[in-house]
């Protein structure tokens, strides 16, 4: 019985208290470790390839935007518009982001060159990704590395959370559409759709 008495003693003792701290805010490392690799992270997006759409002040501050992406499921209903992470085909250690505008099926226009079609039917299995930048020199996308296949995709955006004058949800509802796509235009087998 002392020696309960004096572990309580010690633990109400303020030199120790830091140390409880510290060891509580370890306890609850591996729980955030396994959020942030299965079900939600943020992540910082730099660059000017989703301007204007994120990065709003990149002509006038190196500022970077922090966003939030749904890591559950990351395949399940990919839409026309729905912004998306993936790991770059050209460098599979960088991870990047850009917004789905053509889905299996659907016939894209390309920008040729780089791509050496002019037009390109998105396979099955595949998504054709591009950045908002209106300006195409400054956005690496399916143009240069072509379809991008669905299992690279690590994850969906969901919310601008940094800068707080951005912040907000990203709905892909936003999206209005590109002239550059002509939707199933070749059809795509019911087995093998992905919604």
């Amino acid at each position: 019985m002392p020696l309960f008495r004096s572990l309580r003693s010690l633990r109400a003792h303020p030199a120790f208290r830091p140390f409880i701290i510290t060891a509580s805010a370890l306890s609850w490392l591996p729980i955030w470790f396994f959020v942030q690799e299965n079900y939600y992270q943020i992540m910082s997006v730099q660059g000017p390839s989703m301007y204007p759409f994120l990065n709003t002040d990149y002509h006038s501050t190196t500022q970077k935007n922090k966003v939030l992406v749904d890591m559950r499921v990351p395949m399940l209903r990919l839409r026309r518009g729905t912004v998306v992470a993936f790991w770059s085909p050209k460098n599979p250690e960088r991870m990047v982001v850009k917004r789905i505008i053509a889905l299996e099926g659907d016939e894209v226009t390309t920008r040729s060159p780089p791509y050496p079609f002019a037009k390109e039917i998105v396979p099955t299995g595949y998504v054709w990704v591009e950045g908002d930048n209106p300006d195409e020199r400054k956005t690496n996308d399916s143009n240069d590395y072509g379809p991008v296949s669905k299992s690279l995709i690590v994850g969906q955006l969901r919310a601008i959370v940094w800068p707080w004058h951005s912040a907000g949800r990203i709905d892909w509802r936003d999206y209005k559409g590109s002239a550059k796509v002509a939707e199933r235009k070749h059809p795509v087998k019911p087995a093998e759709l992905h919604y």
